[in-house]
Parts: structure tokens; C-alpha cells; sequence
């Protein structure tokens, strides 16, 4: 093998490989290329270091001890969105409140108005003949549907 085919997988070889355990081509380069074999070694450093650095990254609690935290902190939460729901409700019925009643503590009135006495007829429609009326905001247009 050449050095750039070596260079090309010393990142992706095996640990054993890079120490010399297994005999390959890979790792008969290594042995006669000082080059290549210090580039070897200098990973399997950097991972050796790397595995001490995760065994002492150990957590000082086991995840056991979270579970109550965590259960409590969402029982907390719930009474929250709870209050939150119950201030919502209490708000939107004071709007409704006054919404509906006046300023002066009274019911609004609301006019509805009548149909004259006798109602001039719009359209001349044969008895089971169905017709649809609708007035517009413009007195002179009305829409007559019949059907």
C-alpha cells in the first residue's frame, strides 16, 4: 500500500489495526512506514484520551433520582394550565357580562322591525312555486330567486 491509501483510512481503521493486532496490508504499511505509524498512534492517543474523558464524564445522580422531580414539575404545570384555564373562563364571562348588559346595569333593548300591515307583494308566484326574496342596502335592487 502507499502512504496516501493509508492516510485515506486511518480514520475509519479499526483500533486493532492501528495498534498492529491484525496482519493486513494496512497494517504491514504501518509497520514500515514511521510516517504513517506515528499518524497511527496519534489517533489511537486522542481516543484513549477521549475514553477517560467519557468514564470520568459520569452523571453524580442516577437518572432514578429525576423521575420524582420531573413527575412533580409536571403536576405543577398541570395546576397552572388549570389556573390559566379557570382565569380565561372567569374573563371571558365578565366580557360576555358586558357585552350583554348595558352601562346602566339594564338589558339592552333591541327593535325588530314589522312587516306593514299589508305587505305589498314583490313577486307574482304561482301557488307551489317556491321564491326567494332577498332586500339589499340599496332600496332599489332586490334579488328574486325562484325555483
Amino acid at each position: 500500500m502507499r502512504c496516501a491509501d493509508v492516510r485515506e483510512r486511518l480514520l475509519e481503521a479499526d483500533p486493532a489495526e492501528l495498534r498492529g493486532e491484525i496482519t493486513t496490508d494496512f497494517t504491514a504499511h504501518l509497520a514500515e512506514c514511521t510516517t504513517c505509524r506515528k499518524a497511527a498512534e496519534r489517533i489511537l492517543t486522542a481516543e484513549d484520551a477521549l475514553r477517560a474523558h467519557l468514564a470520568a464524564a459520569t452523571p453524580a445522580r442516577p437518572a432514578s433520582y429525576l423521575v420524582p422531580l420531573v413527575r412533580a414539575r409536571v403536576r405543577s404545570r398541570r395546576r397552572l394550565t388549570r389556573f390559566a384555564a379557570a382565569v380565561l373562563a372567569l374573563a371571558a364571562a365578565g366580557i360576555a357580562i358586558a357585552l350583554f348588559v348595558g352601562r346602566d346595569g339594564e338589558a339592552p333593548t333591541h327593535t325588530i322591525a314589522t312587516v306593514p300591515p299589508d305587505p305589498v307583494p314583490l313577486v307574482d308566484a304561482t301557488p307551489g312555486q317556491r321564491v326567494a326574496v332577498f332586500e339589499t342596502d340599496n332600496p332599489n335592487i332586490v334579488i328574486v330567486w325562484t325555483f
